[in-house]
């Protein structure tokens, strides 16, 4: 007579997991994977804003401390290295085209005072480099300081160390005033003078920097120095 097997009391048999728990399981790794995704969306949208937030708060800074202290500051962006910091000049400081102007009104004024063109700034380099700057009279003194031009450094707190932008975020393109076009590379240089007015820019920042499918702007107005955080990408002004 044959003897039925007899299981080891304590030990189950194993068995698989049913098509019904498989399809659970599956269900609930595909919600949670639903939940996350919008949840790190969430993130670096807010790291996103926030950068953008920094940037416009140091360019009112920047603004601001250039009128009190009398001189020129500026805001510069390496869209390389994803950073920025403020700087202050040593001494006054104009634009290509701006020094252009005085040059030409301090040639001018110098020719008026001079009695000619002979004692005039034109071709009179040598002479002026081989005065001492007490001997110079107004014009002379003006051509000498915009030709040599200013000295930068960051200024002395934390504005002036580099700030990095997230790891998910980066400068997607940034536009100044005296630029020909955008930037998407290098530095870029955002200028703000005592006389109470800055350059108008539009810096952009993304976090998708394949596709640019988020983009939120900081845009400068140059008149007032004004800087306002827009949620979407602000078109760049043609030259």
């Amino acid at each position: 007579m044959s003897r039925r097997p007899t299981r080891t009391p304590g030990r189950k048999q194993p068995r698989g997991f049913t098509l019904i728990e498989l399809s659970v399981a599956l269900l609930l790794v595909g919600l949670l994977i639903g939940i996350g995704l919008p949840a790190v969306g969430a993130v670096t949208a807010a790291g996103l804003r926030q950068s953008a937030g920094q940037i416009a708060g140091i360019s009112r800074e920047a603004y601001a401390r250039a009128a009190i202290s009398g001189k020129p500051h500026r805001l510069v962006m390496d869209l390389d290295e994803q950073t920025f910091w403020l700087e202050v000049a040593s001494d006054h400081f104009v634009l290509e085209a701006e020094k252009t102007k005085q040059l030409t009104e301090a040639e001018i004024k110098a020719q008026k005072e001079g009695g000619g063109a002979g004692q005039g700034l034109g071709g009179g380099r040598s002479r002026i480099l081989a005065t001492s700057e007490r001997d110079l009279d107004e014009g002379e003194r003006l051509r000498l300081e915009v030709t040599r031009g200013p000295t930068w450094s960051p200024v002395e707190d934390e504005l002036g160390q580099p700030h990095r932008l997230p790891s998910e975020c980066a400068f997607e393109k940034v536009w100044v005033a005296h630029q020909a076009e955008a930037f998407v590379r290098g530095q870029s240089h955002l200028y703000f003078w005592p006389a109470g007015h800055a350059e108008s820019a539009v810096i952009r920042l993304t976090d998708d920097e394949e596709n640019a499918s988020r983009v939120i702007s900081v845009k400068v107005n140059g008149l007032t120095g004004r800087s306002a955080v827009l949620d979407k990408a602000v078109e760049i002004p043609s030259t």
